[in-house]
């Protein structure tokens, strides 16, 4: 009968060590953040009375933000939005803010949205 040599389970504890602080140490990659969608946006208190609808700085295709002023009497609002379904969410949250009318609405830039933001009053 022969008898196994003494160094095979040193070096297969050493081989198997070495493994696992090589690859038993890696992680799987964290799940990546949700994107928001082109639509969400943060509505943030500017002032008593003026609220600004902030669109997530990770969306390239959304620039720009609107603003809702509210007055005595009604509700200036400065950008309505890119989009219908943004510009809807905002109007919900602007009747959330107050039961003023919204009766001013200022364009800051003329561009192809025109329509679609003229669309909407």
């Amino acid at each position: 009968m022969t008898r196994p040599d003494p160094l095979v389970p040193l070096l297969l504890a050493l081989c198997t060590g070495s493994f696992l602080l090589a690859f038993g140490g890696v992680q799987a990659a964290p799940p990546p953040k949700p994107r928001p969608s082109l639509t969400s946006f943060e509505t943030v208190k500017v002032a008593d009375g003026v609220y600004s609808f902030v669109a997530p700085e990770t969306l390239a295709l959304v620039s720009g933000n609107s603003t809702a002023i509210i007055g005595d009497d009604a509700v200036l609002v400065v950008d309505t939005g890119h989009f219908p379904t943004a510009t809807r969410k905002m109007i919900a949250e602007v009747r959330r803010l107050t039961n003023k009318p919204v009766r001013f609405v200022v364009w800051r830039a003329c561009s192809n949205r025109f329509a679609i933001k003229r669309s909407l009053l």
